[in-house]
């Protein structure tokens, strides 16, 4: 189950790359703190479940 999440994030980030290239290069331009501040938070949690997927993938989980 974990490397079929793996190869769905990775094709997801390949689709989308044109897109938040174009977002990631006018995000800069935009005055609304509001908006940047959503974008912020989607690219964190985007993040931090990328870095869960990984942690599982490589059996790298906590063993507290």
């Amino acid at each position: 189950m974990i490397p079929l999440l793996k190869i769905l994030s990775i094709g997801v980030k390949l689709f989308t790359k044109p897109v938040v290239a174009v977002i990631k290069k006018n995000v800069y331009k935009i005055k609304n703190k509001t908006l940047k501040n959503i974008f912020i938070r989607i690219g964190n949690k985007l993040h931090y479940y990328e870095f869960k997927i990984n942690r599982k993938f490589l059996n790298l989980e906590n063993k507290n």
